[in-house]
């Protein structure tokens, strides 16, 4: 089983919801959870039959399931798969396979700057689902004197071994090697002397590392 990258996308744009909308589509579908009565929900189209990807140019068989899923996904997604949770003018969450979405990103700056000519800067936060990585993901269309654009972007990845150099200043070298460590259990925080439950002080790592940038142990 992949593990799951969980991404949120900020999509900055002057995009109107009418055009948001037909860019971006959802559908009103039945769903059934266990024994419960089967409910209406929205949700998002999958990605080969939104606007946005249809550049890419996929292709369906006669059943419409896409044809060479993998490939398509790995090539224009940048994940074998890739599912979005909610999407609203200016935002989208949801995860994928192993990786980030990269192309996504990119194929989304540029098919808003190609249909409605507006400039797009998205930036994309993300990690692994066990923190094997994070990372913040930067792009933006750049308009060309001759009404061309191109893509300008930059990638902030920290690995599991980033993340471990900072909580060992917090925790002491090879913390979790120590038999009586628990990520939920109250430690010693070395640099303040203060009491600190490492999962909770983790997270607080990573949510300032997304707004900062800097993955850094904190006061």
């Amino acid at each position: 089983m992949a593990n799951h990258v969980y991404f949120n996308m900020e999509i900055i744009t002057n995009l109107t919801d009418e055009q948001w909308d037909e860019s971006f589509l959802e559908e009103e579908i039945t769903r059934q959870w266990g024994d419960n009565e089967p409910r209406q929900v929205i949700e998002f189209l999958p990605l080969e039959n939104q606007p946005f990807m249809q550049p890419a140019n996929p292709k369906f068989d006669k059943d419409g399931n896409l044809e060479d899923s993998w490939n398509w996904y790995v090539d224009n997604v940048g994940a074998k798969w890739c599912n979005i949770d909610e999407a609203s003018n200016g935002y989208i969450t949801g995860y994928s396979a192993w990786s980030p979405p990269y192309t996504l990103a990119q194929n989304i700056a540029n098919y808003i700057t190609e249909k409605y000519g507006e400039t797009v800067y998205i930036k994309m936060t993300y990690e692994d689902e066990f923190r094997n990585f994070i990372g913040v993901y930067n792009i933006e269309t750049v308009l060309r004197e001759d009404g061309t654009h191109y893509l300008d972007d930059d990638d902030n990845y920290q690995d599991d071994g980033d993340i471990t150099s900072v909580m060992e200043e917090v925790l002491g070298e090879g913390y979790a090697d120590n038999d009586d460590f628990e990520w939920h259990e109250p430690c010693k925080n070395l640099l303040s002397g203060e009491e600190i439950y490492p999962y909770e002080y983790l997270d607080e790592v990573v949510y300032n590392f997304f707004e900062t940038g800097d993955l850094v142990p904190l006061d």
